[in-house]
């Protein structure tokens, strides 16, 4: 090849390669200033049919419909000496949450049990009332015309004002009252596998730190956590003292309890279960904070009611944030999740006073506009990659120009287009996701590809080239016969097959999500793009289009880092100190466990899965075959880049 015609070759892609590049640091740059907005929406729904309301109720939602059972209130001013009342009814809220339908009981008075959804059943576990706590577990169900009630085995005691959230399976109960004279709070932990129809339940490892009632309670990723709480502290007098709680914890199945960090300030009684919003983040919607407890006569009617705070847990990097103020502040409630929506029905909104309120939460989308320059920038994207196709149309005269790019690649480009191929939404997505809720023990898998890289610049590339073969398979047949390539290709497409339903996937979710677009969309948009500009261009284009690929996703990457840096609070420092705090730099694990990312697990296992790909991987044996001359630094060089 004469440098004039290597030129001619190159010239075109460089200047797509920087218009492109010129377009996305605009948009990315624009981006910066877009406000953000409130995060949930609420909605008030029809109030309940007692028009005081109740605290303490259980609900949960069955056949579409919301039921609110039991509770207590008062039917005379608390503040003047007013008798707590409990109640047995029940009330359905119907599917099209228009209407309450009444007239159901419990088979007893009973309030502040804990309250959990599974499946199409509203459990209730537990409650009590003046006289007494109880042990009963009992079902709910709606069928249309009328509930009926399903006994499940009963706690292992009384137990009322504990917390409770189901993780996976299990039905966690936490803390409580067994009687209510108690002057201590209980440290019990139990767990009930609802999955598993002659199940009892487990008595497990007691709550950490102090003994709790009124805690609020999460459950995401099979793990279960406890908030907040107040303690009892009985003193001389005989009275009992209120102790508000701020401290945290996360039950591991496998491993037990463990700290997390204390919130700001108390949320005891707040609506319970947390919220779950997205894969890491848990809602506490108010609570009380403690701050009035000793001055409830004194205030009287002029109470401030509980708090309006909401307060969001990140269980990735253990850290609290205020996320905004609810429309009003309501406790000894339970939270109901269905899918994107939240029901908080009923509560007390102050000291003895309820509220027959009933709201619909819904996450807001709080995605900002995708903007004109960014709808730009993915339009010229698609388009340079479909003119890449026309460009290097019908440019070969045989086949095995167009499988080989009329081997006439430099060895530079074919080097950054290996990187490319192995450069996935997964390593652009899942590891950095896994390294984010881990550590960085996967980097040595990286690492892995350094050692990789001299056995197949010195042995394999060599061995290829002087094949002098268009695929990888080729060598099976001329080695056994042809049943045996047809073997070895089958499962090459098979094993793309379901690898391609992953990588596709994953950019489809993140294009959905910043666009708008929907989901299968984006999946057609992404499959008939790239089906189309290879099926024309042959490898030639898919080469340089994976070289403009690799520039636009490591500059992006880099950017990336530049804005995040500079939006932490003190810099590249600042992020080091957090990242160190967290141990996120940790790296080498020191044990013979094979069950653990010990060192000898990671990379031993990445060095031999890294030699599949790069010695027996169709799409990239490949590019081995294309460049004008080969170049052992090409390889180098890609194990560097990854």
């Amino acid at each position: 090849m004469t440098l004039s015609g290597r030129c001619t070759m190159i010239k075109p892609s460089k200047r797509v390669i920087l218009l492109f590049i010129l377009l996305f640091q605009v948009a990315a740059l624009q981006g910066q200033d877009v406000p953000t907005e409130e995060l949930l929406d609420w909605h008030r729904l029809p109030d309940l049919p007692d028009s005081i309301g109740v605290g303490g109720p259980c609900a949960g939602i069955s056949n579409g419909a919301l039921i609110v059972a039991g509770g207590a209130h008062f039917r005379d001013p608390f503040l003047q000496g007013g008798e707590k009342i409990w109640t047995d009814s029940i009330y359905v809220l119907t599917s099209s949450f228009s209407e309450w339908k009444s007239g159901f009981t419990l088979t007893r008075l009973t309030g502040y049990a804990v309250a959990a959804q599974w499946e199409d059943e509203v459990i209730c576990a537990g409650g009590g009332n003046a006289l007494e706590h109880f042990m009963e577990v009992v079902a709910l169900r709606w069928d249309g015309e009328g509930i009926s009630q399903r006994l499940l085995p009963a706690l292992p005691q009384p137990r009322a004002f504990a917390t409770g959230a189901v993780a996976g399976n299990i039905l966690y109960i936490a803390g409580g009252l067994e009687t209510p004279n108690d002057t201590v709070a209980s440290k019990d932990f139990w767990a009930l596998d609802l999955a598993d129809p002659d199940a009892r339940w487990q008595i497990l490892e007691s709550l950490p730190g102090p003994s709790r009632h009124s805690a609020v309670s999460g459950a995401l990723d099979g793990e279960f956590y406890l908030f907040s709480g107040t303690a009892l502290e009985p003193n001389l007098s005989g009275s009992v003292a209120y102790e508000f709680l701020t401290d945290a914890y996360r039950y591991r199945p496998q491993h037990g309890w463990e700290q997390l960090h204390d919130l700001p300030y108390p949320t005891a009684a707040a609506p319970s279960p947390a919220i779950t919003l997205g894969p890491s983040h848990l809602l506490v919607l108010g609570g009380n904070t403690g701050v009035d407890v000793d001055r409830v006569q004194e205030l009287g009617n002029q109470h401030p009611g509980f708090s309006r705070n909401v307060l969001a847990y990140h269980v990735i990097t253990d850290a609290w944030a205020q996320l905004g103020t609810l429309p009003m502040g309501q406790v000894t409630v339970p939270t109901v999740q269905q899918g994107d929506n939240i029901f908080i029905p009923s509560g007390e909104t102050r000291p003895g006073v309820r509220t027959a309120a009933v709201w619909k939460v819904t996450p807001r989308n709080t995605v900002a506009p995708f903007g004109i320059i960014n709808y730009v920038v993915v339009v010229v994207y698609f388009l340079v990659l479909a003119g890449m196709g026309l460009y290097f149309w019908n440019r070969g005269k045989s086949d095995t120009d167009y499988f080989l790019a009329r081997r006439r690649i430099p060895w530079w480009a074919a080097g950054i287009s290996i990187f490319g191929t192995q450069l996935s939404a997964i390593t652009f997505m899942a590891i950095p996701a896994k390294a984010y809720a881990t550590d960085w023990v996967y980097f040595l898998g990286q690492i892995a590809i350094l050692l990789v890289a001299p056995i197949v610049v010195y042995l394999y590339l060599p061995f290829f080239r002087r094949l002098r073969i268009t695929t990888a398979y080729e060598f099976l047949e001329q080695r056994f016969n042809v049943a045996v390539r047809l073997f070895g290709s089958l499962a090459f497409v098979l094993l793309q097959l379901g690898r391609m339903g992953v990588v596709i996937f994953l950019p489809a979710i993140a294009l959905s999500a910043v666009t708008g677009f929907n989901l299968y969309l984006a999946i057609l948009l992404m499959g008939l793009l790239s089906t189309f500009y290879t099926a024309l261009g042959g490898m030639e284009a898919v080469i340089w289009s994976d070289v403009m690929q690799v520039i636009v996703l490591l500059g992006g990457a880099f950017l990336s880092l530049i804005v995040l840096v500079s939006n932490i609070e003190g810099g590249a420092p600042g992020l080091i100190e957090v990242a160190t705090a967290q141990n996120k730099f940790h790296m080498l694990t020191w044990s013979w466990d094979a069950t653990t990312t010990a060192v000898w697990v990671v990379l031993g296992g990445s060095i031999f899965s890294n030699l599949i790909p790069y010695t027996a991987d169709q799409t990239v044996v490949q590019r081995y075959l294309v460049p004008v001359r080969k170049s052992p630094i090409f390889e180098i060089l890609n194990g560097l880049g990854h």
